[in-house]
């Protein structure tokens, strides 16, 4: 059988099973175009929102590299700060060894100080064991002391009654010592007349001084007339020589240096040798010392 074109219906078949598969195979491509195409929108749309990630990140990383910048900055600060710290911990370092050093010392004293503490402690222990000595002392001498007033009151009482015989005393005493007095001016005359009986004999028999009698003689000395009890000329050996002699009761060292002064104010207007000698009823033994000391010789009564 023909159709209307002359086309025999197999053929015509065929053609429209070729048609028909085309038809389908350009809806498929169509489908697939408009599957792509909108494949390509969503695509486009991905990488306007890529494109706008991608200058989000590129902010980011702009930020980043800033913020890396100030890191490395902020590092390079830490390590001149590290380093700052480093030399201030090597200064601390040797500091803490001096404050080591130092503590060690302060220990040191410490442990002096502490057995001087306990000393001290001691010492404060023993204090106050004389202080309780003394607390007991101290009563025992208050009492002590009230007895005394006591006693002292009851003096008191009988010096108040003596008194009237002691100025009775005193006036009978002013008398004795006038008495005395007199008395001494007596014996002073008779020990001088003994000397010059004494005296002569004895400077021969230990000196080998030949000599004339003893007189009393005042020598002027710048203006002065100083008085010698003895006075006397005579010679030693051939040499002519000067003596000059104290006549005193007693003596004592205060007689000796006032005969001192006596012959210094002297001798300078003595010539010659001068022969110093002093004689009495008795002499202290300093006092003979000291005579001895200035070339003075003493002489007592009795000696020959």
């Amino acid at each position: 059988m023909e159709t209307q074109s002359g086309i025999d219906e197999k053929t015509y078949r065929a053609i429209v099973s070729i048609v028909d598969r085309r038809m389908r195979e350009i809806r498929v491509t169509r489908k697939d175009f408009d599957a792509l195409k909108s494949a390509v929108i969503d695509l486009a749309e991905a990488q306007e929102r890529t494109e706008h990630r991608l200058d989000r990140l590129s902010a980011a990383v702009q930020e980043l590299a800033e913020a890396q910048k100030k890191t490395e900055e902020r590092l390079d600060q830490l390590a001149q700060a590290q380093q700052r710290t480093e030399e201030t911990l090597d200064r601390l370092s040797a500091k803490v060894e001096e404050l080591a050093e130092a503590q060690k010392k302060t220990e040191e004293r410490l442990d002096r100080l502490s057995a001087k503490v306990e000393e001290l402690a001691e010492a404060q222990k023993k204090t106050e064991e004389r202080l309780d000595r003394l607390s007991a002392k101290v009563e025992e001498l208050a009492e002590a002391q009230k007895k005394t007033e006591e006693r002292l009151d009851r003096l008191s009482a009988k010096v108040e009654r003596l008194a009237d015989s002691v100025e009775t005393l005193t006036r009978e005493m002013r008398n004795l010592a006038r008495q005395v007095g007199a008395l001494a001016e007596n014996i002073g005359f008779g020990l001088e007349d003994i000397a010059h009986v004494v005296l002569p004999g004895y400077l021969y028999r230990h000196l080998g001084i030949e000599m004339g009698e003893f007189e009393r003689r005042f020598l002027p000395v710048d203006g002065e007339d100083v008085e010698i009890n003895l006075y006397a000329e005579g010679t030693l050996q051939g040499e002519k020589v000067t003596i000059l002699g104290e006549v005193k009761s007693r003596i004592y060292a205060r007689e000796v240096e006032a005969f001192q002064t006596t012959l210094a104010k002297v001798l300078p207007v003595v010539q010659g040798r001068v022969v110093k000698v002093m004689f009495g009823y008795f002499f202290r033994p300093e006092a003979s010392e000291l005579a001895r000391k200035y070339d003075i010789i003493p002489v007592v009564s009795y000696q020959r």
